[in-house]
């Protein structure tokens, strides 16, 4: 019971000290209206929804005889009419001004009414000019009525105002002001503090006076949605034909608009549309935690931007082919028991790098060809190899070796040279459409025999290299 009987008497004294004329002197002072406390109609902040707040200030009235008016001072924005933020957390003394604001005392705030010939009734606008400093805000009571999108550009920006009647003369700026993506679901104060002036006397009476208040303490607004990316795939072919090598698509949505995003927050930057297909050309291992950062539009309504990191995804390998290799078959004399090279009989060996890393095309093939010319224009298929990935099956962890063999008489004598020499190819059945050249899904590669053969049917009496 005592403390409340204090914290009452407390409250006696607190209203006891307010002087009397910034409650009840508006019969007689026109700067009542910039004195007003908080909780009055003339000054307010609320959370409009889509990451804005909506401001209305007094900028200018008529008291019972002379014109007041809000004031700017441009070369020391802590002293005139300003409107501000401040972060639960932040330093006492951390209260960053973003806008400063003036009206004008000619013609009861319409300093150049005679470019008002089109206007129904001159009385009812007031001006304004106004200079962001941070931000980005809307003004949204122009005479017009058309919402204008102001940013902090360093310029002044003057807007006829619709009023609300004629009486006193009042002129209200009303505007969105548009919360920072730091802002999001933190609490902050807004406020403004007016510094005004009173129409005659000296210019040190005319500086009558300032006012501060803090409108409203709000809570920031949900962090705006970030761009999405999805399942990646082997981007082969578009509208236009047959794409680059190698390049892995990562389909992505953005709600917001996008204007450009960077690969791993690094690199250049490259222009983007809200959904669409990203490209990258990956190698032989798989790119965990894959994201971008994407510049997009703070809201629809506003110029202002803000930085957005994806969602993160893993984009699997294309594995290359590597080390094409032919020789002869390694084969065992089951006469003598030696081992020798037959050379008429090809193996052939190649490789991928990090086979356990999962690969974009996971039931892929290879594809083998042979021919008798080296340009290749009379090659044959000869088999489809399945692509494995299995890293325990492997020459060692960092690779893995593929062996085909071609052992039928087509392959022991070039009819058409006249020779051993025998050309192959082999190439990833996915890189198909990208041909056999200029790109490191396939390689080529001829083998000749050290010996002389003729194309006669292999027989007993033939000479082989012993290994």
């Amino acid at each position: 019971m005592m403390k409340k009987t204090i914290l009452y008497l407390l409250a006696v004294l607190t209203l006891a000290s307010v002087p009397v004329t910034n409650l009840f002197a508006r019969a007689s002072h026109g700067d009542w209206y910039f004195r007003e406390e908080v909780g009055g109609t003339h000054y307010s902040a609320y959370a409009a929804g889509n990451g804005k707040v909506h401001y209305k200030i007094l900028v200018f009235a008529c008291g019972t005889s002379r014109n007041f008016w809000a004031y700017a001072d441009e070369s020391n924005v802590t002293q005139g009419s300003r409107c501000w933020t401040h972060l639960e957390g932040a330093a006492d003394t951390d209260y960053p001004n973003f806008m400063i604001y003036e009206a004008d005392n000619a013609g009861h705030n319409r300093p150049a009414a005679d470019d008002c010939e089109s206007c129904q009734n001159p009385n009812d606008r007031g001006w304004v000019r106004l200079k962001l400093l941070s931000g980005a805000i809307i003004v949204t009571n122009t005479y017009d009525g058309e919402p204008v999108h102001v940013s902090a550009d360093g310029q002044w920006h003057e807007f006829w105002l619709k009023r609300q009647g004629t009486a006193d003369w009042l002129t209200y700026l009303e505007f969105d002001w548009i919360e920072p993506a730091e802002f999001a679901n933190k609490k902050y104060w807004v406020g403004n503090s007016v510094c005004y002036r009173r129409e005659g006397g000296s210019p040190s009476d005319q500086a009558r006076g300032e006012q501060t208040r803090t409108l409203a303490k709000l809570t920031g607004g949900d962090p705006d949605q970030a761009p999405q990316l999805y399942n990646p795939f082997l981007y082969i072919l578009n509208e236009n034909g047959t794409t680059g090598f190698g390049k892995i698509a990562v389909p992505y949505v953005t709600v917001q608009k996008p204007y450009r995003y960077w690969i791993n927050g690094t690199g250049d930057a490259i222009p983007c549309d809200k959904s669409g297909d990203m490209f990258y050309v990956n190698s032989d291992d798989v790119v965990k935690s894959f994201f971008v950062t994407m510049e997009v539009q703070r809201s629809m309504d506003s110029l202002q931007t803000q930085i957005l990191n994806s969602n993160t995804i893993n984009v699997p390998a294309y594995h290359k082919l590597h080390d094409l290799a032919i020789n002869g078959l390694k084969r065992k004399d089951e006469a003598s028991g030696k081992w020798f090279i037959d050379y008429r009989k090809k193996q052939l060996t190649w490789k991928i790098y990090h086979p356990a890393e999962e690969d974009i095309m996971a039931n892929d093939m290879f594809e083998i060809q042979r021919a008798y010319k080296a340009d290749f224009s009379d090659a044959l298929s000869l088999d489809i190899v399945p692509m494995r990935y299995d890293s325990l099956k492997t020459d060692t962890l960092d690779q893995q070796t593929y062996t085909y063999l071609d052992t039928v008489e087509a392959a022991w004598w070039n009819p058409v040279e006249k020779s051993s020499k025998i050309y192959y190819r082999v190439r990833r059945v996915s890189a198909t459409q990208w041909g056999w050249t200029g790109h490191d899904y396939a390689d080529s590669s001829s083998f000749k025999s050290p010996q002389s053969y003729s194309p006669q049917p292999f027989s007993n009496t033939l000479t082989y290299r012993l290994a």
